[in-house]
C-alpha cells in the first residue's frame, strides 16, 4: 500500500544556475533573507497546517498518547522529550497538533500507562530494571519514584505496558537474539569485505528480535511478577530489529492486544486471550483493505495506539526515520484475524517546517514552468518529492511536498536483498536527484543516483500537472548500465557552452569524472577532473566498501567569474580531494562532520582545473551537518545573489544568506 500525496519538488539545473549567476551581482547591500526565514535555521512551509517530521531538535519516535491538557487522550509524547499538544482532527480523521513543547522523562525507553485513579505514569528501563515515574502536568515532567521492579532480560527494548481490570500491570518488550549481522572474516569498511558469496547469498547473519512479557501482580508497585521470555518457543519474531510495540484496544475481548513492528515496515498483531494476564496467539499480519500485509512506507516504524474519537478503538500513529504517519482502523479484521487499516496519511502540525524524510538530497528548478524555482528532494527511503514554490519571484513560499510519479505510479527506489550493506538495508533507497533539461526539450528532467548505484534518468512528461515523468531508465555507458559508487548526487552541466550535457559524478574508483550525453539514455565516459597540481580529485582516502560514494555535487558558477565551480557535500568520513583531504584527514575524532566544500574552477569551462577545496563557513564557523552526508544547493530565489541551502540528515533544509558565508582555504595534511 503506497500513500499518495500531491507535492512539489523543484531543482535548479546547472544551466539555470549559470544564468542566475551571470545576471545577478553579489553586492553587500542586498536585501535581507525572506520573511519568516531565519539565517542558519530550517525553512518553513507557506501553509497554516502541514506534515510533521524529524527536525534538528527531535526525531518523531512516539512513546504514546495521553490526555496531557484536558482535551482528550490524543496528546502525543515523543521519545526525544517533545510533547505535541492535540488541536483537532482533520475531516479524514488525521490528528492535527500544535508546535511541540518540551517535557522531561528519565529515559527514552519508556511506556506510558494511564490509571483512571492516579493519572499518567511512565514505566521505563534503567539498565535492565523497570522503574516508575509519575507525570507532573505543571512541570511537564515524569518524576522518578522509589519503585524499582525486577530486571528484564539483558538488552530488552521497545517497551509497552498496560493496566488490567484486576489491577495487574502487563509489560511487553523485545530482545535481540545476538546473531552477528556482518560476516566476521573482515570489517565491513575493509577492502577485504565480501558481503555475498558466489551465488549471491548474504554471507552474514539474519538476526531476529524476540518478544517477551512480564505480569506484575501488584500493578504499578512493580513487585511480584511472572516473566514470559520468550513468549513463543524457538521464536523468530522480528527480523533484524523490533522498533516498537504498542498495546491496542479493538473492543470487548480485544482490549489488551498488541501490535509490533519490524525494521522493514511489517506490522504484527497478537491477540491476547486473557483479560488479566499474557496469553498471546501467534502473530498475524495487520493488513490493508485488500487483505495484504501492511508495509510501512518508511524504515524502523514505531507504532503508538491512538484511540478513535468515534469508537475508542485503536488507530495508529507511526514514526519512522524521518516522518510521522496516521493509520485509521477500519473496524474490520482480515481472514487471519488481523486488523485492517486504511492507507496512511501524514500527521499534521500547525505552522509546519519543511520536512523531507531523513537524509534528504535537494535540487532546484522551475519544474512546473510558472517562472518560480521549486525544489525536488530524495531521501533515505527512496522517495522523490516535489515542493512547489507558491510565492513570487522575490519572495519564495513552499507548498506541502508531494510524491513524484514516474511511469504512472509513485516513484519508489528500494535496495532489495543484494545491495552493498546487505539485506538489512533492503528498504533503504537513498535517492539523490538533480534537475536538468537532459533532452533539451525545454522541460526539466531528473538525473538521479541511489542505493542501487545505477545513474538513472526520469524524462519529464509534457503537459503533466503536477509534473510527472516517464518510467525510470538506467543510463548506459559502453552498453552497460552506468553503475558507479552509491549514494552520490550527480551534477549536470553544459560547462556554460550551450552544448552537450555532462554528468559530473564519482566514478567506480571514487574519482570525480565527466560522463557526456550521447542521447536520452546513453553517455560517453569522459576525463577525470583534476586539481591545478594535476592530481585527480578523489573523495576518500582510506575508507572503502560502503563508505565510498556519498558525495553530493552541484556544478555552479559560485564566484561569478563565468567558470563552473563545484560545490560538494560530504559525510564525516570523506576526504576531498583524496589523501590528506577534508574532513576526515584534517579533523580529529568527534570534530569530524559532514561539510560543504567549494572546488573553484581556476581554469576555463573548456579546460576546467580546480583549486584545493575551501570549506564553506557560516558566520566564521564551518557548516557542521552531522555524520552521514549533506546536500548543498546554491540558488537565487529572488534576492539577486546565490544563497545557500543545505539539508540536514534529520530531514530539514537550512538556509544561509550569502553575506554571512565565507570560504577560507584548507591546509592539506600529510596523513
Amino acid at each position: 500500500m503506497r500513500p499518495r500525496f500531491r507535492f512539489g519538488l523543484h531543482g535548479l539545473s546547472l544551466a539555470a544556475c549559470v544564468l542566475f549567476a551571470a545576471n545577478h551581482s553579489f553586492d553587500a547591500d542586498a536585501s535581507q533573507p525572506y520573511d519568516g526565514w531565519t539565517s542558519g535555521e530550517a525553512i518553513p512551509l507557506g501553509v497554516d497546517v502541514g506534515p510533521i517530521g524529524g527536525t534538528r531538535d527531535y526525531e518523531v519516535k512516539p512513546l504514546g498518547t495521553a490526555d496531557a491538557f484536558g482535551n482528550g487522550p490524543y496528546d502525543l509524547f515523543l521519545a526525544d522529550r517533545k510533547l505535541l499538544p492535540f488541536r483537532r482532527f482533520h475531516t479524514d480523521g488525521t490528528p492535527i497538533y500544535g508546535q511541540p513543547l518540551g517535557f522531561d522523562i528519565p529515559s527514552r525507553s519508556a511506556a506510558l500507562v494511564t490509571d483512571l485513579d492516579s493519572g499518567l505514569w511512565a514505566v521505563y528501563l534503567s539498565g535492565t530494571s523497570l522503574r516508575l515515574a509519575k507525570y507532573d502536568a505543571k512541570k511537564r515532567s515524569f518524576e522518578s519514584t522509589d519503585v524499582r521492579g525486577s530486571s528484564l532480560p539483558r538488552g530488552a527494548r521497545s517497551l509497552a505496558a498496560t493496566r488490567t481490570p484486576g489491577g495487574q500491570l502487563l509489560a511487553f518488550f523485545s530482545v535481540p537474539d545476538g546473531e552477528p549481522y556482518y560476516p566476521t572474516d573482515a570489517h565491513h569498511h575493509s577492502p577485504d569485505f565480501r558481503p555475498f558469496d558466489g551465488a549471491g547469498i548474504w554471507r552474514g547473519g539474519l538476526p531476529f528480535s524476540v518478544l517477551g512479557g512480564a505480569k506484575f501482580e501488584d500493578g504499578l508497585a512493580l513487585g511480584q511478577h511472572q516473566m514470559k521470555f520468550p513468549i513463543f518457543e524457538k521464536a523468530r519474531d522480528f527480523q533484524f530489529s523490533n522498533p516498537g510495540i504498542t498495546v491496542v484496544d479493538f473492543g470487548p475481548g480485544r482490549e489488551r492486544d498488541i501490535i509490533a513492528s519490524d525494521r522493514h515496515g511489517t506490522f504484527f498483531y497478537y491477540h491476547n486471550r486473557s483479560i488479566n494476564s499474557i496469553d498471546l496467539d501467534p502473530a498475524v499480519f495487520a493488513s490493508d483493505e485488500r487483505g495484504n500485509a501492511l508495509r510501512h512506507p518508511g524504515i524502523n516504524p514505531t507504532p503508538a495506539a491512538l484511540p478513535s474519537a468515534d469508537s475508542g478503538q485503536s488507530d495508529l500513529l507511526v514514526g519512522d526515520t524521518g516522518l510521522l504517519w496516521f493509520y485509521r482502523f477500519t473496524g474490520r479484521f482480515n481472514e487471519q484475524g488481523g486488523p485492517i487499516y486504511r492507507p496512511p496519511n501524514r500527521v499534521l502540525v500547525e505552522n509546519p517546517t519543511m520536512v523531507l524524510g531523513a537524509l534528504p538530497v535537494i535540487t532546484a528548478g522551475d519544474l512546473d514552468n510558472d517562472g518560480l524555482l521549486d525544489l525536488v528532494a530524495g531521501n533515505d527511503v527512496g522517495d522523490i518529492y516535489f515542493v512547489r514554490n507558491i510565492g513570487s519571484k522575490t519572495t519564495p513560499t513552499f507548498d506541502v511536498p508531494q510524491l513524484v510519479e514516474a511511469g504512472g505510479d509513485v516513484l519508489k527506489v528500494n535496495a532489495g536483498y543484494g545491495m552493498i550493506q546487505g539485506p538489512g538495508e533492503a528498504r533503504w533507497g537513498y535517492t539523490c536527484p538533480t534537475l536538468c533539461d537532459w533532452n533539451n526539450d525545454g522541460l526539466l528532467d531528473i538525473i538521479f543516483n541511489s542505493i542501487r548505484a545505477d545513474v538513472t534518468v526520469l524524462l519529464h512528461i509534457p503537459g503533466s500537472n503536477p509534473p510527472a515523468f516517464e518510467k525510470p531508465v538506467e543510463l548506459k555507458c559502453d552498453s552497460l548500465e552506468l553503475h558507479l559508487v552509491w549514494r552520490t548526487q550527480p551534477a549536470v552541466t553544459n560547462w556554460g557552452q550551450n552544448g552537450r550535457n555532462c554528468i559530473v559524478v564519482n566514478d567506480e574508483n571514487n574519482h570525480l569524472r565527466c560522463f557526456w550525453r550521447i542521447d536520452d539514455y546513453n553517455v560517453r565516459r569522459g576525463d577525470i577532473l583534476r586539481l591545478t597540481t594535476g592530481e585527480p580529485i578523489q573523495t576518500h582516502s582510506k575508507r572503502v566498501a560502503g563508505q565510498l560514494g556519498r558525495t553530493k555535487i552541484q556544478a555552479i558558477d559560485w564566484d561569478g567569474d563565468g567558470a563552473i565551480d563545484l560545490l560538494c557535500g560530504t559525510g564525516r568520513t570523506a576526504a576531498i580531494p583524496g589523501e590528506g583531504g577534508y574532513p576526515e584527514d584534517v579533523l580529529e575524532g568527534d570534530e569530524r562532520h559532514a561539510a560543504v566544500l567549494l572546488l573553484r574552477n581556476a581554469g576555463s569551462n573548456a579546460d576546467p582545473v580546480f583549486e584545493y577545496p575551501k570549506v564553506l563557513q557560516h558566520e566564521g564557523k564551518a557548516i557542521d551537518m552531522g555524520t552521514h552526508s549533506c546536500s548543498p544547493l546554491a540558488v537565487d530565489l529572488g534576492r539577486g545573489k546565490l544563497d545557500l541551502m543545505v539539508e540536514m540528515e534529520q530531514g530539514v533544509v537550512l538556509f544561509f544568506p550569502r553575506e554571512e558565508l565565507s570560504w577560507p582555504n584548507v591546509k592539506r595534511t600529510d596523513r
